[in-house]
């Protein structure tokens, strides 16, 4: 007969060597690290608790994270957090895994280039050098969406990644202030991966960017916010009333021209074979600026698909936050089930991407969004009956 280990867990870190044979059962009231591959029979994370997954997690059976519970992972942990759980997961209400300010690191805040933030190049295979420095306003980072210049019109840094398979942490934002005065740019989001048999979600999955609320220091000067993350899940059933986002982070205003850039969004892939959860409720929106407006960032991207479906579909919006900002379209797909840009979203297929794209729906431009094709390529719509493309009174379709 196998033997049984109730774990109820207290200390900051505890590490569990037990035989093949053993079930473990882990109920966590306090903060775990974990940071070796582990298999559990099931898992609940109580109100208390909070669990840094650094390192892959499997649970044969189910998982609970009660309300005020928390998974997250350490600070620029490029694999994320991993969870992979046979049963159900659930993440009841007020619950979440969050990853918010978790990724790359902002200028001035712990990057490796100093005052220089990290980012990826756009293959998304090499950290380097991201927002530069910028003593009044420092620029939003990029990663699904583009990061906002800010009021100084700093660069950021180049998209990266694909939208069907997120596996990138956010970039940080710039830093701004003088020599004398550094203000830190704000992180990048984290990294999720969850597989799931049933997936419900009540509470909250994050991979936002760090925001920048008013600098009180130094009025003049207002650093970047980070990018969002990103979010790959792979559920057979996925319900919930929760929220999903990967949002780049906030900004704020501190004078007449003295703004902060706002994050791009990062990216939210969610595979399934049966879906519920509210597709308004899975975000990778651009960061805004609290008290003021301009100077978001572009929207993310989200990619939904049905594991009987040949093909996806693409969603970009933005929230109706204003943003004059173009969200590259990035992906090896070049054929979809359908695409949507709403809400002022704004999507360009690039020369230089995919040659061609075919969509078997009617693609959709609605509540002040934009779709632009470059010339090079072929977007081709297969819709049999009916419009093949639909723009409202508010929306822009642009050829060139």
């Amino acid at each position: 007969m196998n033997a049984m280990r109730f774990v109820i867990l207290t200390g900051a870190l505890v590490l569990l060597n037990a035989p093949k044979s053993s079930a473990q059962y882990l109920y966590l009231v306090d903060s775990l690290a974990i940071n070796a591959p582990v298999t559990y029979d099931s898992i609940r994370i109580s109100s208390t608790g909070r669990l840094f997954a650094d390192a892959e997690i499997t649970v044969t059976g189910n998982m609970l994270i009660d309300s005020a519970g928390l998974v997250t992972h350490s600070n620029r942990l490029e694999e994320g957090v991993r969870l992979n759980v046979t049963g159900t997961l659930t993440v009841a209400r007020g619950g979440s895994v969050d990853v918010t300010d978790k990724g790359l690191r902002g200028g001035y805040n712990g990057s490796v280039f100093g005052d220089v933030a990290e980012a990826y190049n756009a293959t998304g295979d090499t950290i380097v050098p991201g927002v530069p420095w910028r003593t009044y306003g420092g620029g939003g980072a990029s990663s699904g969406g583009v990061g906002s210049t800010g009021g100084e019109a700093g660069p950021t840094n180049a998209v990266y990644g694909q939208l069907e398979n997120p596996r990138h942490l956010g970039s940080g934002g710039g830093r701004s202030g003088q020599i004398y005065a550094p203000v830190a740019g704000s992180n990048g989001g984290g990294r999720v991966t969850i597989q799931a048999g049933t997936l419900v979600v009540d509470g909250f999955i994050r991979a936002e960017g760090g925001l920048q609320p008013p600098y009180p220091g130094y009025s003049s000067y207002q650093p970047g916010s980070g990018s969002g993350g990103s979010i790959l899940i792979t559920a057979g059933t996925f319900s919930g009333s929760g929220l999903i986002s990967a949002n780049g982070g906030n900004n704020a205003r501190n004078g007449a021209t003295l703004y902060g850039g706002g994050g791009g969004g990062g990216r939210v892939a969610v595979y399934y074979d049966a879906m519920s959860f509210p597709v308004d409720s899975i975000r990778a929106r651009g960061g805004y600026l609290t008290n003021s407006t301009g100077y978001a960032g572009s929207a993310g991207t989200v990619y939904l698909k049905n594991n009987a479906d040949a093909y996806g579909s693409i969603i970009i919006e933005n929230g109706n936050t204003v943003c004059d900002l173009y969200s590259p379209l990035r992906t090896t797909l070049t054929h979809l089930k359908s695409l949507m840009v709403h809400s002022r979203g704004r999507l360009r297929a690039m020369t230089g991407g995919i040659a061609s794209l075919t969509v078997d729906q009617p693609v959709l431009v609605t509540d002040t969004a934009a779709l632009m094709v470059d010339s090079a390529v072929t977007l081709v719509v297969t819709n049999a009956a009916g419009p093949d493309l639909v723009v409202d009174s508010h929306g822009l379709f642009t050829l060139g």
